[in-house]
Parts: C-alpha cells; structure tokens; sequence
C-alpha cells in the first residue's frame, strides 16, 4: 500500500516534529486519530524506511531529558520500557557508572534540601523521607543511601 503524500502520513509527520517517539506512541496517537490499522502498519514502516522515526533516537532523547530532570535509572528504564522501547535498548540508555548515579541523586538531593541542610535537627528526621524520595526517583536504594551519607 503506497501511504507517500496521504493526509495520514501528513498527521504523523506533524506528530514527529513535535517531539521524538517511540513506533509504539505514534502508532497509539495515530489509533487515537482513526487512522485504519491497515494503513498505520504502512506508516509506520514508511517512517522507520526515512528514518523519521527511530526507536533508539527516541530512547536517547527521553534518557536524556529524564536525566536532566533528575529521574534515576530504574525509573528511566521502567518508563522506556511501558513505551516499548527493547529491553536491551532500554538497559544500554541507562548503562553508566554507579558514581554517575550518585551525583545525579547527590545534585537531585541538594535541590531538595537546599532549605534545610543547615538546620541538623530537621535534616536528621527528614533522612527516611528524603530517601523514598530518592527512590521514587528510580534511584535505587544503594545509590540513594550512599548519596544521604555524602551529603
């Protein structure tokens, strides 16, 4: 089926350009549009064709701006994974040093104590809070100890 200059094919363009996506988001948002199965399995294979639509820019990009955004590497991948990005794919976007994850938990932890670090007495019982806060970062529970005790 020949998708190549169809309104539908123009709606998923218009999506792409916003931002990247992963084949699965595109092809739920073009669902969401009534765009026919039929022709979205063609879509999707045109854009993957021009490399318009790559799984892997998409998982860089998303790792990238959840970084940024102080989201540890469990919570990354959990995310990347919903948005059925690979497995393997997933776990190489998030493969680096445990001393990077701990100064992106050390940096996240600053910022949210940054009102109270001088005040002992309140930093010592906000200690279990700041880890479950650390840990529904996605940092896991090692990396969030260990960033607690260097602060």
């Amino acid at each position: 089926m020949d998708v190549r200059n169809t309104p539908e094919l123009d709606t998923a363009i218009r999506i792409l350009t916003l931002r990247e996506h992963s084949v699965y988001e595109l092809q739920n948002k073009l669902i969401q549009r009534n765009v026919a199965p039929e022709k979205i399995e063609h879509i999707l294979a045109h854009l993957i064709e021009l490399n318009y639509l790559s799984d892997e820019r998409f998982a860089e990009a998303y790792t990238a701006e959840r970084i940024r955004k102080g989201e540890g590497p469990l919570k990354i991948r959990a995310n990347l994974l919903q948005r059925r990005i690979d497995r393997s794919l997933a776990e190489r976007m998030i493969a680096r040093d445990e001393l990077f994850w701990l100064e992106k938990a050390q940096g996240v932890l600053k910022r949210r104590l940054r009102s109270i670090r001088d005040d002992p007495e309140i930093f010592s019982s906000e200690w279990s809070k700041c880890l479950r806060f650390l840990e529904g970062r996605g940092f896991p529970s090692h990396i969030a100890r260990q960033a607690m005790a260097d602060i």
